[in-house]
């Protein structure tokens, strides 16, 4: 479901209602929220994708193929590979983006979480996981992780 700020719509109604999570949540949200384009964007890249993450402005895709190490940051208008962020030494399973767009997290079979600079196609910082990263997120202040590993332990870091 979209917000629609022209028609008040559904979420603005419910709020109205008095729902606090939803008012909660619509308060996270940044205003004027960006439809993203529909339609199909022809990507390049080796094959099939295993992981993707988009940024919130819809400008990039962060790709992760399969079998593959690295991660291709993908511009959706030209549909051209603006750079890669390598890294991790083995696959990579699992990508988010920050809600500001800046930063990316990519969780790998290799154990280690990399958060990484967008804009920079740089490495920040590497973490240590028990076993195959399978899924990370961050939460939406950008600043605290948490990653589910093969062996079903879930760890949560502070990046303050």
């Amino acid at each position: 479901m979209w917000i629609d700020a022209a028609d008040n719509g559904p979420i603005h109604q419910a709020c109205e209602r008095g729902r606090p999570r939803l008012h909660n949540w619509l308060r996270a949200v940044r205003a004027p929220y960006q439809r993203p384009k529909t339609g199909m964007t022809s990507i390049e890249g080796p094959g099939e994708a295993i992981a993707m993450a988009l940024t919130p402005d819809f400008s990039r895709a962060l790709v992760a193929g399969y079998d593959e190490t690295v991660i291709r940051v993908i511009n959706l208008e030209s549909g051209l590979c603006e750079g890669k962020l390598e890294g991790h030494t083995e696959v990579v399973l699992t990508l988010a983006v920050t809600s500001d767009g800046l930063l990316a997290l990519s969780g790998s079979d290799d154990g280690t979480l990399r958060i990484w600079d967008i804009a920079e196609r740089r490495m920040l910082r590497t973490l240590n996981h028990s076993s195959g990263v399978r899924k990370c997120i961050f939460t939406p202040d950008g600043h605290t992780i948490a990653a589910a590993s093969s062996d079903d332990e879930i760890r949560v870091w502070d990046l303050d």
